[in-house]
C-alpha cells in the first residue's frame, strides 16, 4: 500500500512478522542509524515513531543517506506489525500523523492470511501434499490434483529440504522465505508468493508459484572477494552451517590461507580495500569480514596484510579500548559519558526520554558490542560502535579512529556521535 500527495509517492505500508521479545530494530535491516524513538499517544493501537537514517555499505564508497520516518502500529498480542514508512524529505509531521490516525487495521483479515500461509509453509516443510491441498481453493485443487496424486501426495525433495521459514503479508498476498539446507549446510534462500480468495467466509489459497532461489550459497573454493586492478582475490576454504571458515588470499602469483570466519551471505560479503594505513608509502590490503548480523546486531572483524609477504598488522580491539578509556553512567537525572577522564558529556533525562527511549526500558548502563562496523576513510581505519540504551534505543555511536604506532594500529581518537538532536559532540 502506497501513500501519495499531489501524485507523488511519499510513503508506503508494509505488514511484517513481529516478535514481541525483540526490539523494534528487528524491522530495520543493516546500515541504519536510529535517530530518535518516541511513543505516540491517542491511537487505537500501541504506536511508536522512529526516525532512521539509512546509509550505504562502506564498500560502496558512497556517503549519501536517506532519512526515513517510520510509524509502527502493533495490535495487542499480535505476531505482526504495520510499518508506515515515509521519506522525511517529502512529508511533514502533520501529514504523517493524519495518515497514521486514518489507518484502520483489518486485523482479522491479515491474521487469517498469516495463519493460512504459516500452515502452508509448515506443510511444504513437512512435504505434506494433502495438507497443502486442503488449503487451496476449489479451482486450484482441480488444477493440481493429478500432479499431487501422481506423487502420492508427497511434495518437494528429500535434499535439499526446508530448514525454516518466515511469512509476511501484504493485502491479499503472503510472501514466504524458505531457508533450504542439505547434509553439508545451507542450500540458499527461496521465496514463494501466495494469493488468497474468500469463499463463503473462508480463506483459501488461489495461487502459488514455485519457490524461487534468491540467494545462492557459497561453496568451498568459491571466490568471495576481489580487487581486479591489484590482481587480488579472496576464496572460501570451507563452508558449514552458514559460516565460511578459512580463507585463501591470492595476490598475483602468491597465495596464503588464514583461519578467518565470515557469514555465508550475499548481503554481507567480505570488503576489500588497498590503503596506506601505516604511512610507509606502500598500500596494505584491508579485509573486513562480517561475523554476525541479526536484529540489532552487526559485528565485523578486520585484517590488515602486507601484500609482499602476507604478514598481518595487529589491530587494537575496539571493545577493549572502550572498556579502558570510556566510562558511562546512568543517574536519576541524566546519562553521562566520560572519555579519557575528560569532562563528561551529559544527556538530560528529559531529552533522552523524548528522543531515544522511555526510561522504564533503559538498561542499567550503556551497552556496546552489538554494532561493530569498520569503515575506511581515505587511508584511515575507523570503527563505529553502537551505544545501546534500551532494547530498541541507541543513544549514539562511539567512532574510533586508528593510527599506526609501535608496529600496531591503535585507537588514537574517540568521538561520541549522539542521535539526540543538538546534543554536544565529543573528541578526546
Amino acid at each position: 500500500i502506497s501513500f501519495k500527495k499531489n501524485n507523488e509517492e511519499i510513503g508506503a505500508c508494509m505488514i511484517m512478522d513481529y516478535d514481541p521479545s525483540l526490539p523494534l530494530s528487528q524491522f530495520q535491516g543493516n546500515h541504519v542509524e536510529t535517530l530518535s524513538t518516541k511513543q505516540l499517544e491517542g491511537f487505537s493501537y500501541p504506536t511508536t515513531e522512529v526516525m532512521l537514517r539509512r546509509t550505504q555499505p562502506a564498500a560502496a564508497n558512497d556517503t549519501s543517506y536517506v532519512d526515513e520516518l517510520h510509524i509502527y502500529l502493533i495490535p495487542e498480542n499480535s505476531k505482526f506489525a504495520y510499518d508506515l514508512y515515509f521519506d522525511s524529505s517529502k512529508v511533514d509531521e502533520k501529514t504523517v500523523m493524519e495518515i497514521a490516525d486514518s489507518v484502520i487495521l483489518n486485523v482479522t483479515h491479515t491474521q487469517r492470511i498469516l495463519d493460512i500461509a504459516g500452515k502452508w509453509a509448515e506443510a511444504v516443510k513437512n512435504r505434506d501434499g494433502k495438507a497443502q491441498y486442503d488449503l487451496l481453493s476449489a479451482e486450484r485443487q482441480s488444477a493440481v490434483y493429478d500432479e499431487y496424486n501422481a506423487n502420492h501426495w508427497t511434495t518437494g525433495t528429500s535434499s535439499p529440504w526446508v530448514e525454516n521459514y518466515v511469512v509476511k503479508a501484504s493485502g491479499n498476498e503472503a510472501i514466504i522465505t524458505y531457508d533450504y539446507a542439505t547434509s553439508t549446510g545451507s542450500a540458499g534462500k527461496y521465496q514463494q508468493t501466495l494469493s488468497f480468495i474468500v469463499e463463503d467466509g473462508t480463506y483459501y489459497i488461489d495461487y502459488f508459484n514455485k519457490p524461487e532461489n534468491i540467494e545462492m550459497g557459497i561453496q568451498a573454493g568459491d571466490l568471495i572477494g576481489t580487487i581486479k586492478e591489484n590482481q587480488t582475490q579472496l576464496y572460501a576454504v570451507s563452508v558449514d552451517d552458514g559460516m565460511i571458515s578459512g580463507m585463501t588470499v591470492s595476490i598475483g602469483d602468491k597465495k596464503k590461507s588464514f583461519p578467518w570466519e565470515t557469514l555465508d551471505s550475499e548481503s554481507f560479503r567480505p570488503k576489500l580495500f588497498y590503503a596506506d594505513v601505516d604511512s610507509d608509502n606502500n598500500d596494505e590490503l584491508i579485509i573486513i569480514l562480517c561475523t554476525g548480523e541479526g536484529t540489532g546486531v552487526l559485528t565485523e572483524d578486520i585484517h590488515v596484510l602486507k601484500p609482499d609477504d602476507f604478514s598481518e598488522i595487529t589491530v587494537e580491539n575496539p571493545l577493549d579500548t572502550l572498556k579502558n578509556r570510556v566510562h558511562t553512567q546512568i543517574t536519576e537525572k541524566d546519562v553521562q559519558i566520560t572519555i579519557d577522564q575528560k569532562s563528561p558529556i551529559v544527556f538530560p533525562e528529559s531529552e533522552v526520554i523524548d528522543q531515544i527511549a522511555m526510561k522504564n526500558s533503559w538498561f542499567e548502563n550503556l551497552v556496546t558490542g552489538s554494532i561493530v562496523d569498520y569503515e575506511m576513510d581515505n587511508n584511515r581505519i575507523t570503527a563505529r560502535m553502537g551505544a545501546q540504551l534500551s532494547p530498541a534505543g541507541f543513544l549514539g555511536d562511539f567512532v574510533l579512529a586508528f593510527e599506526y604506532t609501535e608496529h600496531e594500529l591503535k585507537v588514537s581518537d574517540i568521538v561520541f556521535s549522539s542521535y539526540i538532536k543538538d546534543a554536544p559532540s565529543s573528541k578526546r
